[in-house]
């Protein structure tokens, strides 16, 4: 009976640790930005330009979605590092939450499982 819960409690503080490092990073202040970027070659819409006939201007683009809808903002070159950092940040931050919400599912099974070591059948 002991050692169940032991292992229990071993691999709830495991969880935890894991938890509170997780929501360390998800707590920071760092500035995020939902979408994907990306380089797409476009058309700037001049008859006599190059661009009218293939293969077009490439152009940094930040993808987002809005009430289901797609939209489709240009980066300026300056921009385009901070943009790149701000998206892969939201990526990390993506992660990190599903990966808490894994181990609350993990928690969730050895809470059960040990509900059901402890439980004394009433004879």
């Amino acid at each position: 009976m002991r050692k169940p819960i032991l292992v229990a409690r071993h691999g709830i503080r495991r969880t935890e640790t894991r938890r509170a490092r997780l929501l360390e990073t998800l707590l920071e202040a760092s500035p995020l930005l939902k979408g994907s970027l990306s380089r797409v070659m476009r058309t700037c819409g001049k008859p006599t330009c190059h661009c009218a006939k293939k293969p077009g201007h490439p152009v940094w683009v930040l993808a987002t979605r809005a009430g289901g809808l797609q939209r489709c903002q240009v980066v300026r070159n300056a921009d385009v590092d901070a943009v790149r950092q701000w998206v892969a940040i939201y990526r990390d931050f993506r992660s990190a939450l599903r990966q808490i919400e894994a181990i609350q599912k993990q928690q969730k099974a050895l809470l059960h499982g040990l509900m059901e070591k402890r439980n004394l059948p009433y004879k």
